[in-house]
């Protein structure tokens, strides 16, 4: 667009039109404030406050496409996307746009003519595309970014849900194990506390047989020492009739031959009760020493072995058995 001032601007013989006088002839840029109709209008200016207040109301039409625009168009809309990064209006662009002509002329009587009506309309309307495109851009971009955070923000979440997830899987693990561990431990104790149980019962058999045992000692020993003393009066009386010839007393009608050989069957008696009883005795001394180490093997063992030994020990004692062998040899004793 030529900018540079016409011929006729000191003309006062040409009559000045308002853009309101082409609106049914042309297509204008839009209804502005009415000029003064004086013929020296050469050097009039624009009204601004007026054109702010009337175009708020009113309503613009474009201009045909394919006019050319010029330089001070092209700065005007670098400084109006410059200035005004946010959504303005169409009274605010044509403003914008009158204020660039009149950085390079303040003559206006170019707008009279309707050709550069419709320049001025596309230029308004470039800077409205130009503009709205700027602000779908700047808006597709804010909103792009918002969905980046977005997305980000979800990964973190997803990521901390993960291992909130994993931890809570580890913890049953380990409380799964612990409650196996405490069974275990349970189990244990009550084998245990059975073992201790059966041990004890075993010591009190065992104390007992060899009270029993004792006391059958004590006595089969004061049997032997008694025999053994009687054994001992025989053998005196054998060897005195033996030197002497002469017979017992109370026996004056019993031959002595007679009397030397009861005498010496008794003896062999004797003897023979003497040997049997000290069989039985070592036996049964060296049956309680037997089962009395065994006993005492036992309990070291016991003392000495984890738990699973103890149950075990406690499952495959057979302590019993002797204990059972025990009564049964002292009652036969008594009988």
């Amino acid at each position: 667009m030529d900018w540079a001032p016409s011929d006729d601007d000191n003309d006062e013989s040409m009559p000045f039109r308002s853009i309101a006088d082409d609106v049914e002839q042309q297509s204008p840029v839009s209804r502005v404030v009415t000029h003064q109709s004086s013929t020296h209008c050469a050097n009039a200016r624009l009204n601004v406050q007026e054109l702010h207040a009337e175009g708020n109301g009113e309503e613009y039409y474009s201009a045909e496409e394919g006019e050319p625009t010029g330089e001070a168009s092209s700065r005007v809309a670098m400084k109006q996307m410059n200035n005004h990064p946010v959504t303005s209006s169409s009274t605010e662009v044509v403003m914008e746009v009158l204020y660039g002509i009149m950085e390079h002329n303040e003559n206006f009587k170019w707008l009279i003519d309707p050709v550069n009506q419709a320049r001025v309309a596309k230029l308004v309307e470039y800077h409205l595309r130009e503009q709205t495109n700027g602000d779908t851009s700047i808006q597709a971009f804010e909103d792009e970014h918002f969905l980046n955070e977005l997305r980000a923000q979800v990964d973190e979440l997803i990521h901390e849900n993960l291992k909130i997830k994993t931890e809570n899987v580890r913890l049953m693990g380990k409380g799964s194990q612990s409650a196996a561990v405490n069974k275990s431990i349970e189990e244990l104790k009550r084998r245990l506390a059975l073992s201790e149980e059966a041990v004890s019962m075993q010591e009190g058999y065992r104390r007992e047989a060899e009270v029993v045992f004792q006391s059958e000692l004590e006595m089969k020993s004061k049997l032997v020492s008694s025999l053994q003393h009687d054994l001992e009066e025989k053998d005196s009386q054998i060897a005195k009739l033996l030197e002497n010839g002469t017979e017992l007393p109370g026996s004056d009608n019993v031959a002595p031959g007679s009397e030397v050989a009861r005498l010496k069957s008794t003896v062999m008696e004797k003897d023979r009760e003497i040997c049997r009883l000290n069989f039985q005795l070592s036996t049964k001394q060296k049956l309680v020493d037997e089962i009395a180490k065994k006993v005492v093997q036992q309990l070291e063992t016991t003392t000495t072995a984890s738990d699973e030994t103890v149950a075990a020990l406690a499952k495959h004692l057979h302590l019993d058995m002797d204990m059972f062998l025990f009564k049964s040899v002292s009652e036969k004793q008594e009988l």
